[in-house]
């Protein structure tokens, strides 16, 4: 079998962020048994949709790792986009918990400054900070 490029950077990623192929699997809401196979080089072509949960939750760039299993441009894009999307998020939700760490004075200065920023975003991102977060970003 071919070397797994992709199973294996998923696997790098997992373990970096500390998450059990469970923890992933329950994160992703793909089944820790497709995890497992993807990253033992059992699947080598998995679908968008499994790539697609699988990027927003470890927020990693598999593109050039799609290109080389022959997906399409348009399927690259697909998953750049959620990559982009993905990494912007994680950016956001460290810089709220290092609000949370500040004094209480300055944490809501700090917040007030944050939600200025986030009101610049589009109802999409919006969106998906409040799940992340689990804040109101009117």
């Amino acid at each position: 079998m071919e070397d797994n490029k992709l199973g294996r950077k998923i696997r790098t990623a997992r373990e970096e962020k500390g998450f059990s192929i469970r923890k992933l699997g329950e994160k992703a809401c793909v089944t820790s048994k497709n995890i497992w196979l993807l990253e033992n080089e059992k699947i080598q072509k998995p679908g968008i949709g499994t790539l697609k949960s699988i990027v927003e939750v470890l927020s990693i760039d598999i593109r050039e790792e799609m290109k080389e299993l022959g997906y399409t441009s348009e399927q690259i894009a697909r998953i750049s986009e959620i990559y982009e999307q993905s990494a912007k998020m994680s950016e956001m939700s460290e810089h709220f918990e290092v609000v949370t760490t500040v004094s209480s004075t300055r944490d809501k200065i700090i917040v007030q400054e944050f939600l200025k920023q986030i009101s610049t975003l589009s109802q999409k991102d919006k969106a998906m900070i409040e799940i992340i977060l689990g804040i109101k970003a009117d």
